[in-house]
């Protein structure tokens, strides 16, 4: 196992060479996962306390109808067909869904993302703590007596 947190973890050995002549050569370095990105992978999940940093989203867009305008809309798709609503009213509200669903995609796209980034934080903070707790401390002197 690696002594130092840029070293690899688990080194693995790289053969190379053309194996129909039966020459092969053996070159053993830097090949495995670092000690830090084996620290990382093995973390727990984000405890509840860990901090999370909220993106700032687009407000969602408003909606352009209300009262009776807003009210031919309920049950559509149940009971109300396009040809009960007005063609004008109607055109309109479907940019508005549309405007909606693409923010409400962009909303879950960028929730995801945090998500990620909490837990790629999380573990790489917990595996730096415990590189940390590796290093070698020097002792302090003792004053003579």
């Amino acid at each position: 196992m690696a002594t130092k947190d840029d070293e690899a973890a688990f080194p693995c050995p790289s053969v190379y060479g053309d194996e129909n002549v039966g020459h092969q050569h053996l070159e053993v370095g830097q090949y495995g996962m670092s000690l830090r990105d084996f620290f990382a992978a093995h973390a727990p999940p984000v405890p509840d306390g860990f901090p999370l940093v909220r993106p700032a989203f687009t407000p969602a867009p408003t909606c352009p109808f209300h009262g009776p305008e807003l009210d031919q809309f309920q049950g559509w798709g149940d009971w109300v067909a396009e040809d009960d609503i007005r063609p004008d009213l109607l055109a309109a509200f479907c940019e508005f869904r549309a405007k909606l669903d693409e923010h409400e995609r962009g909303r879950r796209a960028e929730n995801a993302r945090v998500f990620a980034r909490r837990q790629a934080e999380w573990a790489y903070a917990l595996a730096d703590a415990m590189l940390a707790a590796r290093a070698p401390t020097t002792p302090q002197s003792e004053e003579p007596r």
